[in-house]
């Protein structure tokens, strides 16, 4: 079969097309993004080192692409000291801020037993204390990490890792430390850059689709088959046009995969066996490279629900962001820690105040002395998240008071990743929060508020859940119901009667 010239470069155009829509499944934030160009250098007196505490981070705000870091650190007993690395978060991109699950990874120092040095965000958050690259605790060591696309590497006191793949080629860092102090002498970052920027290019991308587009214009001479290339930019659009980069780049291997399978579509007409078979082989390429640039994360959404942006590496870090701010770990005081989700505490929806604050001021004026009340921001919570989340990741805050809020849909038709919520699970819920608020020395207050729902006019607790939140009150748990009608005011009044005296 001889092309015409026209049919030829109708083609490439259209692998050009399909190449130049790839390119645009990199986010339009990174193809514009400023990493810093500058070298850092911790500028501390030399008899006033650093020192990092559970209460206080030390975050390098600049993203950087390609990095060498270097500092020299000493851990005290019993100390984990975390390096969050390839940090990407929701930030603003054209006056809009996108939302989506926070991303990291962890290099790991101990003064407790060895472990695995580098952990993924999913296995940082539910591995236990201790287990990294162990250090005698009083002692100086020299902590070198070598950052190269999304791959990193770390030497600690002599001691090479492995190469570890990250989910990111940028990012910020941030040192978190959990169980006691680190004190931080030195501190240097050296920028390389970001390697091999060209490839987020849509001039590459276009480039490549035209040869690929010439690679199947040999396949379509040597079958004899002309291929059809109105389908191949349609296809393209059709399939890239709902991708969400959440801010990283996707993989250029899976890109290429996928630009090579969309050109090969040009053939898809064809009844010939030959290009059957090899449309059936791009198919088997392409399979793995859409798990690739598909994120999928179900220990987070399980933790956080959805969307959870900077709350998984501040719940990581011991913090809780609230309505007016922070709250650390070391905040003086008695605490007091509501769980229940955004939905819950957050009437700014009905035109109501947040009821974290007027709670935290009731406490306050009560005991005449410092009060926080913790709220995490959950947008898609229910009772058994919530718990999970507590579990997971606050234990250490040991509040003299936990107030476990149940919503008045919480049995209803589960979305997204949140589950419905049985009887049989709340019953599990409630005996573990009892069993560990008995252990810890902490109250235990259960909230029910019946008054907003998520699917329309509130109708109260079902039955069958009311039940098991009224057999745990019979068993001594203490019970405060919101009615329909109650403001925030009110409701906060009602808590904090409940809970003092505070233990």
């Amino acid at each position: 079969m001889r092309l015409s010239t026209l049919a030829i470069a109708w083609f490439l155009f259209c692998g050009a097309v399909a190449g130049w829509l790839v390119g645009g499944m990199v986010p339009p934030g990174l193809r514009s993004l400023a990493l810093h160009q500058g070298d850092f250098h911790l500028a501390r007196p030399v008899d006033k080192p650093l020192e990092v505490r559970e209460a206080k981070w030390c975050k390098l705000l600049e993203l950087y692409g390609d990095f060498d870091l270097s500092m020299e650190v000493e851990l005290g007993e019993g100390t984990d000291l975390d390096v969050l690395v390839r940090q990407v978060e929701p930030r603003l991109v054209d006056q809009q801020l996108l939302q989506f699950q926070g991303r990291f990874s962890v290099l790991r120092m101990t003064t407790a037993h060895d472990g695995p040095a580098w952990r993924s965000r999913d296995e940082a958050l539910v591995a236990p204390r201790g287990g990294g690259l162990s250090l005698a605790p009083g002692l100086r060591a020299t902590v070198w990490i070598e950052a190269r696309g999304n791959l990193v590497r770390a030497n600690v006191a002599g001691r090479t890792t492995q190469w570890f793949r990250t989910d990111d080629v940028y990012g910020s860092t941030t040192l978190v430390v959990k169980g006691g102090k680190a004190v931080v002498y030195s501190l240097d970052v050296k920028h390389r850059g970001l390697a091999q920027a060209w490839r987020w290019s849509r001039a590459f991308w276009s480039s490549l689709g035209v040869v690929f587009a010439l690679v199947v214009l040999a396949a379509a001479r040597a079958f004899g088959h002309w291929p059809r290339g109105f389908v191949v930019p349609l296809m393209t659009w059709l399939i890239v046009r709902e991708y969400d980069g959440e801010l990283g780049f996707p993989d250029p291997a899976a890109l290429a995969a996928l630009l090579a399978a969309l050109v090969a579509l040009g053939f898809s007409y064809c009844t010939s066996w030959r290009l059957l078979l090899l449309l059936f082989g791009v198919a088997l390429l392409v399979s793995p490279a859409q798990r690739t640039l598909q994120r999928d994360d179900p220990v987070v959404d399980a933790l956080f629900g959805t969307k959870a942006g900077k709350q998984i590496s501040e719940a990581y870090g011991q913090l809780v962001g609230g309505p007016r701010g922070l709250h650390d770990i070391g905040a003086a005081g008695k605490r007091v820690f509501l769980l229940g989700g955004k939905f819950l505490y957050d009437n700014s929806a009905w035109g109501e105040p947040h009821l974290e604050p007027l709670l935290e001021s009731k406490l306050r004026t009560a005991t005449k002395g410092p009060v926080s009340v913790p709220c995490p921001q959950t947008e898609d919570a229910d009772v058994v998240q919530q718990w999970r989340l507590f579990s997971t990741c606050y234990t250490a805050w040991r509040p003299e008071a936990i107030v476990l809020g149940i919503a008045a849909d919480e049995g209803g038709a589960a979305t997204g990743n949140r589950q419905q919520t049985t009887p049989a699970r709340l019953r599990e819920t409630l005996a573990a929060a009892k069993a560990h608020c008995a252990q810890a020395g902490t109250k235990l207050v259960l909230f029910v508020d019946a008054r907003h729902s998520r699917y329309g006019r509130a109708q109260g607790l079902a039955a069958p859940l009311l039940a098991e939140v009224q057999a745990a009150a019979t068993a001594g748990v203490a019970l405060v119901t919101a009615a329909e009608g109650d403001v925030p005011a009110a409701v906060a009044a009602k808590l904090a009667q409940t809970l003092l005296p505070l233990p």
